[in-house]
């Protein structure tokens, strides 16, 4: 993974213009070269990539085994675009909202359009049948003239959306009989290797080798200019058998090498690859190494791989041969050789090729190799989130070891855990709490069926579990301590123990803070800031979601910011602070749909659907609450599908759509039924139908619903839903004429808020509210001067009653209100996509396109597509 190999220090390997298939190659955005070993692919990406538009961002991703995990193979492209491999430092745990995290890392770097950008995908055969492989499918989609793609790979079946991109005729394909050398080409390549072949020569090259380009070179390397050709080439035949192959390349290459180009040919046979510093710290004759090695460079049978630390490759042919050929004369086994390279990947910190390479070691000792990977696994699963690759890793010791080992089930199941995988983690957890008669290991498995039940939105059972957990271990101060707190914590905040489930997290605190976990710290403030939005504190929710923003500015923590964010953009709409609520909505909603702690997932999505719905857009606003409904459905999250199909509802009623409203609700279960024992559908049906019933008039169910809800808000002091439920009684008893009532239901709803900063929960109510608020003012229900409740409902007539006056925008002013994502969005309409096209060569979901696209056209004053392209050409924002 790298720079182009033409970037500054990286030297151009001489290679042999293909113009015939390079021409092929600039008409289409996605190259796929497909080929066996030997067939020039990657020497044909080379020149592609030095052939890109002047400019360009060149980018070089080298892929191997380890790339089949998603978490690696992301890092690898975000690598290749910054030149340093992503420290995470333990900030990625949940599994889909770590990728997500990296995607839009990669996304960033790959949908700017600032500069043209080609990247050559190295290897990709080993991606197949991999979970990595839908993000290249989703990197594919995205190609277009500024986005090049040059895909290197083995022949496989390879499941990407090839097909479909081909028919599209966003692809060319180039095959092995495509890269086949011409007579031509291989008289071109005798002459830059320095040699001048005779007719015959030609002919009997192109004949036997089928131009074959590995092949080629071989027998170039191996023929004399100065002599006939040899007749015991003439054995070989079209491809033929590889054994006189092998006798020849020993017979006229391998054996005429001295003694240092022997040894150091058998070492690089052994390990196949490998950078300078591991060649020179395994190769005995280390102190001519560079030298043996510079030769084999230029004799064409080892390959040079830029990157950051660029590497060496032996040809496979002349490999297999070495390996065959040399092993009886080395003093030093293929093992040893392997054992050595174990040995200094583990001192350099590259565990996992380490434990890799002693893996593929015949005859090494599996109890070092596991202790190696219990070692490693810690580092994997709570420092980088690559939990495929110690699944991976954890198999193959086990089919090396032909048995299994509790501590690695323990670590594997972690990593099951992560990916979200549960029934295959409870099944590892049953035999090890069985078999185990270590009270730690025991404790453990609670702990991960604690983090299970958490991680499936099961609040009552993680905390239970957690809780458990805690006895066994209450002097503890670790990340495990840290999460069983917060999960613990969780719990008591559904139950609406506000104050306990702040003295839990001041325990988590206290374990995360000791072992310097930020992920962990800013999860407790997560979880705090919504503990107090639930109890309607929504002044301390903004300083904990500050506290935990502060910890984020570290980078790698982007879930969890945009959680933060989300429910900041929630606690800001109900102050009616649109304008920021808009902006911090801009930065969470690209990330929101994979996060896993469902309240912060809930509360941005109400947001986003009631901003929109108060900008007059009640299609974009049940657009974007269909799209996170399906999320939830999807990840199955039951209670956030329910709340936000509650939402969809509530939005419904306020918009004069009640019988829309009702089937809605119907549909998701959501209904008044007492005897139902789920709390959070009678809470949510409670409301909804309260104002469905006042919709239709019914004062009377109205009130009937209302007033058993207040009487437990009061003593659970939820402030903001007890403020929302005065607010519905005071328009019950007005349309029931009960006057005095409403007006002291209405009094209490205003003095509560004023405390807080609540606003919209009386605005979204609609004109029938404004009207009993005028009224309230207007039949003496005035306090003191300076009284809080006359002050709000002052400003809430005053903000109702002013004419916003519409300014033509002016250029400069306008530029500088546009976002560097919505100038982008403007000029790809501009081309003509649409917003699923849009989508795709952004890297976002359609959804949040839409988002973007409605602040563009808010800013632009415009309602359509061809309004905001009229006004921006107008204005001089669309670049030719």
């Amino acid at each position: 993974t790298g720079p182009a190999p033409d970037e500054p220090g990286q030297p151009m390997p001489l290679l042999m213009p293909r113009e015939r298939l390079l021409a092929a190659c600039r008409q289409h955005p996605i190259i796929v070269a497909e080929a066996p070993s030997g067939y020039g692919k990657s020497a044909l990406a080379t020149s592609w990539l030095a052939a890109a538009a002047p400019g360009s961002h060149r980018l070089w991703t080298a892929l191997d085994a380890s790339a089949r995990d998603p978490a690696v193979f992301l890092d690898a492209l975000i690598q290749s675009g910054t030149g340093q491999a992503p420290d995470w430092s333990g900030k990625l745990l949940d599994d889909d909202a770590s990728l997500a995290v990296r995607f839009a890392q990669v996304s960033a770097l790959l949908a700017d359009d600032a500069q043209p950008i080609a990247l050559v995908l190295d290897n990709v055969h080993h991606l197949d049948g991999s979970r990595s492989r839908s993000y290249l499918q989703r990197l594919l989609a995205a190609a277009n003239p500024r986005l090049r793609i040059f895909i290197v790979m083995n022949p496989v079946a390879l499941e990407a959306g090839l097909a479909a991109l081909g028919v599209a005729g966003k692809l060319h394909w180039i095959n092995a009989a495509m890269l086949a050398f011409s007579r031509e080409e291989i008289e071109q390549l005798a002459v830059l290797r320095g040699k001048t072949l005779s007719a015959a020569q030609l002919d009997w090259l192109h004949t036997a080798t089928q131009g074959w380009p590995a092949l080629v070179q071989l027998a170039l390397l191996l023929i004399n200019d100065r002599q006939p050709l040899p007749e015991a080439v003439n054995t070989l035949g079209p491809l033929g058998p590889l054994g006189p192959l092998h006798e020849y390349l020993y017979d006229r290459f391998l054996s005429r090498l001295d003694a240092a180009g022997r040894e150091l040919m058998w070492t690089m046979a052994c390990l196949g690859r490998g950078t300078m510093r591991l060649l020179l710290a395994v190769h005995e004759s280390s102190d001519q190494t560079a030298t043996v090695l510079g030769t084999l460079v230029d004799l064409g049978v080892v390959r040079h791989e830029p990157g950051t630390e660029p590497s060496f490759q032996l040809n496979p042919l002349v490999r297999e041969s070495s390996l065959r050929l040399l092993a009886s004369e080395r003093c030093r086994s293929k093992g040893e050789i392997l054992l050595a390279a174990a040995a200094w990947y583990r001192r350099q910190g590259m565990s996992i090729l380490a434990v890799r390479m002693l893996l593929e070691t015949e005859g090494h000792d599996t109890a070092m190799v596991r202790d190696w990977l219990l070692e490693l696994g810690h580092e994997l699963i709570f420092q980088q989130g690559q939990h495929q690759t110690l699944l991976d890793l954890e198999a193959l010791w086990r089919s090396v070891a032909g048995h299994r080992d509790p501590l690695l089930d323990s670590m594997a199941c972690w990593a099951l855990i992560f990916q979200r995988r549960f029934e295959e983690a409870q099944d590892r957890i049953a035999p090890i709490a069985s078999i185990s008669r270590d009270s730690i290991a025991a404790s453990e498995a609670t702990l991960q069926r604690a983090v299970i039940a958490a991680l499936r939105d099961d609040l009552h059972a993680g905390g239970d579990l957690a809780s458990i957990w805690l006895s066994l271990n209450p002097e503890q101060r670790s990340f495990q301590a840290g999460a069983a707190w917060t999960v613990f914590a969780f719990n008591l905040k559904s139950q609406g123990r506000i104050s306990e489930a702040q003295a839990a997290l001041r325990d988590a605190h206290l374990s995360f803070h000791r072992v310097q976990s930020s992920y962990g710290a800013v999860w407790a403030h997560l979880v705090g800031a919504l503990a107090l939005v639930k109890s309607g504190q929504h002044r301390d929710a903004l300083v904990e979601i500050q506290s935990g923003v502060q910890l984020c500015r570290n980078g790698g923590l982007d879930g969890m910011h945009a959680m933060l964010r989300a429910t900041e953009a929630y606690i800001r709409y109900e102050r009616d602070e649109l304008s920021k609520v808009r902006d911090l909505l801009d930065e969470a909603l690209p990330l929101l749909a994979e996060q896993g702690i469902v309240d912060s997932v809930v509360l941005g999505y109400a947001a986003a659907a009631r901003l929109r719905a108060a900008e007059g857009d009640l299609g974009a606003a049940l657009d974007l609450l269909s799209e996170a409904e399906r999320s939830g459905q999807q990840r199955e999250f039951r209670r956030l599908s329910i709340s936000l199909c509650a939402e969809r509802a509530l939005i419904l009623v306020r918009n004069g759509a009640s019988g829309q409203a009702r089937e809605t609700a119907q549909r998701a279960d959501i209904r008044l039924d007492h005897s139902s024992g789920e709390r959070l559908t009678q809470d949510r049906a409670g409301r909804l139908f309260a104002r469905i019933a006042l919709a239709d008039g019914d004062a009377d169910q109205a009130l009937r619903i209302v007033a058993p809800q207040l009487a437990r808000v009061r003593t659970a002091r939820n402030q903001y839903k007890r403020c929302e439920l005065l607010i519905l009684t005071a328009l019950a008893e007005s349309l029931a004429a009960h006057h005095a009532a409403a007006a002291t239901a209405l009094r209490e709803a205003l003095e509560i808020a004023a405390a807080e900063g609540y606003v919209r929960v009386f605005i979204d109510e609609g004109a029938e509210l404004l009207v009993l608020l005028r009224r309230w003012l207007e039949s003496g229900n005035r306090g003191r001067p300076g009284d809080p409740a006359s002050l709000l409902a002052e400003a809430i007539l005053t903000r109702m009653n002013r004419v916003e006056m519409v300014i033509p925008p002016n250029r400069p002013a306008l530029l500088d209100a546009l976002s560097k994502r919505e100038l982008q969005l403007l000029q790809l309409i501009h081309q003509g996509l649409s917003n699923a096209e849009i989508a795709a060569r952004c890297f976002l979901v359609e959804g949040t396109v839409k988002w973007h696209l409605h602040n563009l056209y808010g800013k632009l004053g415009v309602s359509s597509r061809t309004a905001a392209l009229r006004e921006a050409k107008a204005l001089g924002l669309l670049r030719s």
